[in-house]
């Protein structure tokens, strides 16, 4: 009997010190595991459709030189190509601000990606990484091709 409180002391104990150091490690910027953990938790009770992660600038990548990277995740049971859109249509920084119009995602199968097409130009390529219960897309989009729809 007293073993039994003592493990479950432990295990209280244990459990208190990882969510602290979760919410230390998001609140540093170490670590945005909580942030992920709680907007995980919001997509599954229905709150949200889906959550954006990263922006990151790619100048220094070679094969996505002058691009940029917006990350996002969905559950793993949705249609990819309809919530890629939903997506791209809900950005105003990205839909508006570029006069993008006409947009459609399709999926290649040659070599399993999804691009995002306005018309006949392609504006993006989505990679889709599966992450358990969660799927990670990452929207690279051509910066050249969206200023000369802006006219720049």
């Amino acid at each position: 009997m007293q073993k039994d409180k003592i493990l479950f002391y432990l295990w209280i104990l244990g459990g208190f010190f990882g969510i602290l150091c979760t919410m230390m490690g998001s609140a540093s910027g170490v670590d945005h595991t909580f942030d992920y953990g709680m907007n995980s938790l919001e997509l599954y009770l229905g709150k949200k459709n889906y959550f954006e992660g990263n922006v990151i600038y790619a100048e220094d990548d070679y094969k996505h030189n002058g691009d940029f990277i917006l990350e996002y995740y969905v559950k793993n049971t949705e249609d990819i190509e309809i919530i890629s859109k939903q997506i791209v249509e809900e950005n105003v920084f990205i839909f508006r601000a570029y006069n993008l119009s006409d947009i459609n995602v399709v999926w290649k199968s040659v070599d399993d990606e999804l691009y995002v097409y306005g018309g006949d130009e392609l504006y993006a390529t989505i990679d889709v990484e599966r992450k358990g219960l969660l799927v990670k897309l990452s929207f690279y989009w051509n910066q050249e091709k969206l200023n000369q729809n802006m006219g720049g």
